[in-house]
């Protein structure tokens, strides 16, 4: 549960402000939990997005490598991570 609370805060902001302006500290403190257990459960931020399911992995790189020429890699992920959400 505490896992899935630390993924939940991290993708709503994301959502909310973009990946790079959000920072472990503040996810932490959305998720209501310390910087040491989101580092237990996610050793770096990447892994917020780059998680253990093998499908959503797959489908994020997809979502990198088959972005239309000219978008910028943090466009396609953001495009990707309201999919998500939706």
């Amino acid at each position: 549960a505490t896992r899935q609370a630390i993924a939940d805060a991290a993708l709503e902001m994301f959502l909310e402000r973009g990946y790079e302006a959000v920072t472990i500290k503040q996810i932490a403190e959305r998720a209501d939990v310390s910087l040491a257990t989101v580092y237990a459960h996610f050793p770096q931020k990447e892994a917020l997005v780059f998680d253990e399911d093998d499908a959503r992995r797959e489908s994020l790189l997809s979502a990198v490598r088959d972005r239309p020429v000219g978008t910028r890699v943090i466009d396609a992920l953001h495009h990707w991570l309201r999919g998500l959400v939706e």
